[in-house]
């Protein structure tokens, strides 16, 4: 068992290396990519500690060290899967969470090797909830807006490898609650370390051999002006361009996008096209990322022009959101303001004066 341990955590913690000098030699200039560098180093602590004897300062270092895995994850899944419609930034709020959560987690720590934990077990009970409170966040951030995303390689991120991560993160944490007051079994800590080495390969592998730039493909906007118009590009070969020309068709001439209910699936139904390739035709030709903000541009579009249309001055925003695909009129003023920079209120009296 020692050996697969050993085996196991140096296939982690080289291919983690690995990963961490692709990044910040290609990528650190991204907010997404310095917190995964972090989470990494947080992780690699945490293999290193299965390794360590359980009284040494080292281990306890370690151990401190492992305790910031959970707020990262979750900073980590905000600022990867971010969307324009919710722009991430670090706040204040977001450190506040981390401290706490890191402060309570290294004070456990402490008390779990100087065996005091008898008179503590209301804070382990309210660190392990926290930590995996913000596993869970980080989960529901992740998958939110799996059915919006455009972005095929970021599409399979969302269910693949940074989910298994965040589960391999709550497995870990019940085993530590559970045998808190005691060694874990050798052989859970195999199974652990063998799981984070085969991630650490599926990492290592995306990143540096499957799509050597699919990590700023997916954590950051193209510097590209998406259109609502099909581009005129001579690589667009005969069925694209035909889709294309439906897909224009529907949604400028008749419309489509009023629906307030639509969904790609939705679409992809009403216009016949295959929904993978639907996502791919927005994304590659007409240069969007989030299918929302695609429609978005429509509906924002046809509001802007009825705010101005003097015809139509006594009609109210709310009736005007609504007859533009809107169910909520927060969700347009959020839009709008995101598009025009403005509220449609100032919007209008701006074309009025």
């Amino acid at each position: 068992m020692q050996n697969i341990l050993f085996i196991s955590a140096g296939i982690a913690l080289g291919l983690t290396t690995l990963s961490i000098i692709k990044l910040i030699t290609d990528y650190r200039h991204v907010l997404s990519a310095k917190i995964l560098i972090v989470f990494m180093l947080a992780g690699s602590s945490y293999v290193l500690a299965q390794l360590t004897p359980s009284s040494s300062n080292i281990n306890i270092l370690l151990d401190c060290f492992a305790t910031t895995v959970s707020p990262l994850f979750l900073l980590f899944s905000l600022a990867f899967f971010q969307t324009k419609e919710e722009p991430f930034n670090l706040k204040l709020l977001h450190y506040v969470i981390f401290m706490v959560s890191v402060s309570l987690g290294v004070w456990v720590s402490f008390q779990q090797h100087g065996d005091s934990l008898h008179e503590v077990s209301v804070l382990i009970i309210l660190n392990y909830l926290i930590k995996t409170s913000l596993v869970f966040a980080g989960i529901y951030f992740i998958s939110k807006n799996w059915r919006n995303d455009l972005v095929q390689c970021r599409r399979n991120l969302r269910m693949g490898i940074v989910v298994i991560t965040g589960l391999l993160v709550l497995f870990a944490l019940t085993t530590e609650l559970l045998f808190l007051e005691g060694e874990a079994p050798e052989f859970l800590s195999a199974i652990t370390l063998c799981v984070i080495a085969l991630i650490s390969l599926l990492k290592a592998y995306w990143l540096m051999i499957e799509n050597s730039d699919g990590f700023i493909l997916a954590a950051e906007d193209i510097e590209k002006h998406p259109q609502l118009d099909i581009i005129d590009d001579i690589k667009v070969d005969a069925t694209d361009r035909e889709w294309l020309n439906r897909l224009n068709t529907v949604m400028q001439e008749e419309s489509y996008f009023k629906n307030n209910e639509l969904t790609i699936r939705a679409l992809s139904s009403h216009i016949q096209i295959p929904e993978h390739h639907l996502r791919r035709l927005i994304n590659q030709h007409l240069g969007y990322r989030n299918f929302n903000d695609y429609l978005n541009r429509f509906r924002i579009k046809e509001a802007s022009e009825r705010l101005v249309d003097p015809k139509q001055a006594r009609l109210s925003i709310t009736t005007i959101a609504i007859e533009s695909g809107y169910s909520s009129l927060t969700t347009f003023n959020k839009a709008f303001k995101l598009i025009n920079d403005m509220t449609p209120s100032e919007f209008r009296k701006t074309a009025i004066d």
